[in-house]
């Protein structure tokens, strides 16, 4: 889990919906000499190096040298890791979404931290935010997200990433930093008042639904990047509430190549592990199917694509159709499956957008 979780502009209403408020005032100078860094993604930076307070165990003394830095859009994938562990309740492509938003706004920085060898570990996005403190208006820095791999943490990235975001925030014109933190996370809330921020507030947030008895579906889709999904503008998984639909699969990679050409229950194999990390883009696993359907070039070699299937579904044993075509969309294809899931009730709503 990372240091903190919060709201990323929006509540996030799932049952642990408690936040402690926490305030930091924005210091003139960090460990000594002052650190500055600029927004876009070349923007010049250099390597910082933070010894931990003398307060804190030997554990949090050791350090590593990381350079702390804005986000580049060559980061996306190491981005999109880190924040998908950080909020592992968000569907992929709503994470996405909000890094387009990260990286066009102008009041805000996404900071990440680089290990020395290449590859990130750590990220902190920052904003200025109007906010009323304690009878106290105006503008302040806001902390949306903190992050630090867990090989890193106790060594000084995440408090790097934090006096980075201060300075930042002083440059925007504020006087103080906020975060905030789920009132159950108490390693968050040591962490930042180990840094110097305070408790202001504790919020209990709270939710009523309007229009009872009635639902609003929502849809969610994932591409797994094959060249047809973008040419027929289709989505190789498609959730509308609790009901959820994959599209024809075959045993190709993303740049189009056939995986085990003449091979039909490798082809099968393969099949279903794509379905699989499909599913899993939209909350889905294997054990929510209900419905298979298989289209085979050859029928007499039912047993070999059965074999592959049996594999997965044993114990689920969902519905299942197999049915001869006279050939698919490249002539290595031996087989194509798609499959129907429904997620039961007490996963439903479990992405929230």
């Amino acid at each position: 889990m990372g240091f903190v979780h919060n709201d990323k502009h929006k509540a996030i209403l799932d049952g642990s919906n408690q936040l402690v408020i926490l305030a930091g005032t924005v210091s003139k100078e960090i460990d000594g000499e002052e650190q500055h860094i600029e927004s876009g993604e070349n923007a010049p930076v250099e390597p910082v190096k933070h010894e931990m307070d003398s307060s804190l165990s030997d554990a949090m003394k050791r350090t590593v040298r990381m350079l702390i830095r804005p986000v580049r859009s060559v980061d996306h994938a190491e981005w999109l890791r880190m924040r998908h562990t950080l909020w592992a309740e968000e569907s992929i492509p709503d994470l996405v979404d909000d890094m387009q938003v990260w990286l066009r706004e102008e009041e805000c920085v996404a900071l990440v931290a680089e290990r020395p060898h290449g590859g990130l570990c750590g990220f902190l996005e920052v904003a200025v935010r109007p906010c009323n403190v304690n009878g106290m208006t105006g503008r302040f820095g806001y902390i949306e997200g903190w992050y630090v791999d867990p090989d890193v943490r106790r060594q000084g990235v995440g408090k790097s990433l934090v006096c980075n975001a201060e300075t930042w925030a002083r440059n925007e014109g504020c006087e103080d930093i906020l975060s905030d933190a789920r009132i159950g996370n108490v390693v968050s809330q040591t962490a930042h008042r180990a840094l110097g921020f305070t408790e202001v507030e504790r919020l209990v947030h709270f939710q009523k639904r309007l229009n009872q008895g009635q639902t609003t579906m929502q849809r969610q889709s994932y591409s797994s990047g094959t060249p047809w999904e973008k040419a027929v503008a289709y989505s190789r998984v498609v959730r509308i509430g609790n009901l959820v639909f994959v599209s024809g699969t075959t045993a190709s990679n993303e740049d189009g190549t056939t995986v085990a050409v003449g091979n039909a229950c490798e082809q099968a194999r393969f099949i279903l592990r794509k379905i699989e990390t499909a599913l899993a883009e939209v909350g889905a696993k294997l054990a929510n199917v209900v419905r298979t359907r298989m289209f085979v070039t050859d029928i007499s070699r039912w047993e070999e694509i059965g074999r592959a299937h049996g594999e997965v579904f044993a114990g689920i044993n969902p519905v299942a159709t197999m049915v001869e075509v006279s050939r698919l969309i490249n002539a290595d294809h031996l087989v194509e499956i798609e499959v129907d899931a429904v997620i039961d009730d007490k996963n439903t709503g479990g992405h929230q957008g």
